[in-house]
C-alpha cells in the first residue's frame, strides 16, 4: 500500500489529499463546498483513475467511493460526502449556512440529479440495472480521468 501511496500526487504541507471522480454529483457538491468555503488549497485534488481506486481500496478494507479524503497517509474519511464537509468546516472553522453558493447546487443541481437518478433506478428495475445502463451509455458522459496508471492533480 506504501507503494501505491508513494507513486500518487504528494500533497504540499497542510494539505490533504481528496480523491474525485469527474461528473460525480457528491464530488462536485464537495468542490463548491470547497470553493464557497474558500478552503479549496487546503486539498490536493487527484483524479479518479486505476491507481487512485486501488490505494482508495487498499486503505478502506477493499471499498471505493468518491469523493474520498485522506485525513493522513494511510486513512481515508469517504463514507459520506457531508461527513467530509463537516471534518473541513470543523477543521477550518468554516460556517456552512453563510455559503450562499453552496446551498445553491445542493437545493437545485442537486435535488434535480437526485430526481433523475431516482427515475433511472425505478425505469431500470433496480441500481444494478441503473449502474449497467450508464456503463451501457458512458460514451455519452466524456470522462476526463487520465490515462491508465496517471494519476494526475486537476
Amino acid at each position: 500500500m506504501i507503494e501505491i501511496a508513494q507513486e500518487l500526487p504528494q500533497p504540499s504541507e497542510g494539505q490533504r489529499r481528496l480523491f474525485l471522480k469527474a461528473g460525480c454529483p457528491f464530488c462536485t457538491k464537495l468542490v463548491v463546498f470547497l470553493a464557497a468555503a474558500g478552503i479549496q488549497e487546503k486539498v490536493k485534488p487527484i483524479y479518479d483513475c486505476p491507481p487512485v481506486r486501488e490505494y482508495v481500496a487498499a486503505v478502506n478494507g477493499g471499498k471505493c467511493s468518491f469523493p474520498a479524503m485522506e485525513t493522513e497517509e494511510g486513512k481515508v474519511v469517504m463514507l459520506e460526502t457531508s461527513d467530509i464537509i463537516d471534518f473541513l468546516s470543523k477543521e477550518y472553522d468554516v460556517a456552512q449556512e453563510p455559503l450562499w453558493a453552496s446551498r445553491y447546487f445542493d437545493e437545485g443541481m442537486f435535488v434535480v440529479f437526485s430526481a433523475l437518478f431516482g427515475y433511472l433506478i425505478k425505469q431500470e428495475g433496480g441500481y444494478a440495472n441503473a449502474k449497467k445502463w450508464f456503463a451501457e451509455h458512458a460514451q455519452m458522459v466524456p470522462h476526463p480521468c487520465p490515462p491508465e496508471g496517471a494519476a494526475e492533480v486537476l
